[in-house]
């Protein structure tokens, strides 16, 4: 995935995020794409954890740094990083996916649409 955000890179995100919802086996466009620098995509995830079971599960991809599985605070205090996948910052689509589905030994229950 190329990272030069000029509007051809803003399209490559937004392919790669429906791609990634996709293996995930998620419908509708449950994402949004930032578009400057440095860039990001957010992916709504349908479903919780059983360690945060108030909270809404996210994926957060960063330029710099990669994936994230965060969970959104209902108490208004943002996005907490729960998981990180360690490696390349911009993974296949299934190479995520992959690591969402592990994140069962982490949690111990897999979102409800992975």
């Amino acid at each position: 995935m190329d990272v030069d955000f000029d509007y051809e890179a803003t399209q490559e995100l937004r392919r790669h995020a429906r791609q990634v919802s996709e293996a995930l086996g998620l419908t509708g466009e449950s994402w949004c794409v930032e578009s400057e620098r440095p860039g990001a995509l957010y992916l709504a995830v349908d479903g919780h954890v059983p360690t945060f079971p108030d909270d809404d599960l996210a994926l957060v991809w960063r330029e710099r740094r990669g994936w994230s599985a965060v969970v959104e605070r209902p108490d208004g205090r943002g996005l907490q990083e729960i998981a990180h996948l360690r490696g390349q910052v911009d993974p296949s689509p299934a190479a995520v996916a992959e690591w969402v589905a592990g994140l069962v030994d982490d949690f111990g229950a897999l979102p409800k649409s992975a």
